[in-house]
């Protein structure tokens, strides 16, 4: 069920399992310790409601025709993937375990018996534990340590998070996976991994929050200090903005999807514009074009949307958007991390693209907004960019060691998949390199 951080030395799957679409990626690390993209795929997330899997059979028929689809355009088969996904209510907790020492010199053996211990801790029957992050060591409740061996103390702990999803989701997934013969290797959420391929050192350790919006729900992380604070996924996304559009326009989803890209804005000051009456065009020469006539073409519809539902649009997806913003901040407020404004915000995801989004947010909050894509992949079918893939892209270099010749030693949950790289450890990971 779950494979440890090893090297990888062949090919190895990502699959971005979203609301709308599901992304397979294939890669592999090369020579110069670059990875490679070998294939990709990209297929209809079938079996999908709400964010979560409605229909295994659906879903698995649809995550084997998307690996498939992946491994016929590589040239190369896998047998396990690593999952991205913002399903299954995924949460991020933080808690401290401490274990009492005999004012010793802290051994390595001290250490292990301290995760033992919080390990155990583990057992909420209706949540499944996927990634274990631990950040500091507490020596006698009063000195916080990136390393403590060699240390005197009379007791240790450490401050760690777990990241878990519902029981009830990951064995859908698992179970789809196994259908297909597939192994489920890592999995982590999508912001959390977005923030990963977008995100520089700088902008975690100063505090950021990444917002990436998908089709069927929007996914946040916060980072502070370099380490992952939250995680968490509103159900609400693009596709419910398509939906205010079609519905109130009397249109199909197609027709309002396509209005929406063309002709959608998050400006509200584009809906204040009146549409000129249409005119001629001047007989002034070929290259000729009146003032007049390239306002007309800056603000005149792109689909067939009528000069009022034109003007209207803005309008109802800056209430979809003032909607999901709230329920973002009701996250982000439940988990006790203050305001949204005293973080940095950075957005990504298929969703951000839409006009004028930065633009709404830096004026909703006061502040400026990044709009963060991930660095490129090069492979056989060219380079793969852009926020749709930054979640995937993400998790391709979670699970991927740096190319060197240090122990890979990593920290499992118990029965579940192994935890972070050491590059997401921080400082302590740092130290894990160096000692154990």
């Amino acid at each position: 069920m779950s494979t440890k951080n090893k090297k990888m030395r062949g090919p190895f799957g990502v699959v971005d399992i979203g609301a709308t679409k599901l992304a397979c990626l294939i890669l592999q690390s090369g020579v110069d310790g670059k990875l490679q993209l070998l294939g990709q795929a990209v297929h209809a997330a079938d079996g999908v409601r709400n964010g979560e899997i409605s229909d295994l059979n659906s879903f698995s028929t649809a995550l084997g025709k998307a690996v498939e689809s992946a491994e016929q355009n590589a040239g190369a088969e896998i047998k396990t993937i690593h999952i991205v996904s913002a399903f299954g209510e995924q949460m991020l907790q933080h808690d401290t375990h401490e274990i009492q020492l005999l004012d010793q010199a802290i051994s390595k053996r001290d250490i292990a018996r301290l995760r033992q211990k919080y390990q155990a801790s583990q057992s909420d029957e209706f949540r499944f534990v996927l990634q274990s992050i631990e950040y500091d060591f507490i020596l006698d409740d009063q000195i916080s340590v990136e390393s403590p061996l060699g240390m005197f103390a009379r007791q240790i702990g450490v401050n760690y998070a777990e990241l878990s999803i519902q029981r009830t989701s990951w064995m859908s997934m698992l179970s789809a996976a196994h259908i297909n013969h597939l192994e489920i290797g890592q999995m982590h959420h999508s912001a959390a991994m977005s923030a990963l391929a977008c995100l520089t050192d700088d902008m975690r350790n100063a505090g950021t929050l990444m917002i990436d919006f998908g089709g069927g729900s929007t996914s946040i992380a916060i980072y502070d200090k370099g380490y992952l604070q939250l995680a968490g996924t509103v159900k609400m996304g693009g596709n419910h903005i398509t939906r205010d559009i079609a519905k109130i326009f009397g249109i199909t989803l197609q027709e309002a999807e396509r209005a929406k890209a063309l002709d959608g804005s998050a400006l509200p000051s584009l809906a204040e514009i009146p549409l000129p009456s249409a005119a001629g065009f001047p007989l002034k020469g070929d290259n000729f074009v009146s003032s007049n006539l390239a306002q007309a073409m800056q603000t005149t519809p792109h689909t067939s949307l009528s000069a009022e539902q034109f003007q209207l649009l803005p309008s109802i997806i800056i209430s979809r958007l003032d909607e999901i913003m709230e329920l973002v901040e009701l996250k982000i407020s439940a988990a006790k991390m203050g305001p949204i404004s005293q973080y940095h915000i950075a957005i990504t995801g298929g969703g951000s693209q839409l006009t004028g989004l930065s633009e709404y947010l830096s004026e909703k909050y006061t502040k400026s907004i990044f709009l963060r894509g991930p660095e490129g992949l090069n492979g056989l079918d060219g380079q793969i960019s852009g926020g749709s893939f930054a979640a995937a892209m993400g998790m391709t270099g979670f699970v991927t060691l740096p190319e060197d010749n240090r122990e890979d030693v990593t920290h499992t949950p118990p029965h579940g998949p192994s935890t972070s790289k050491f590059r997401l450890l921080g400082k302590f990971g740092k130290w894990l390199e160096t000692h154990l």
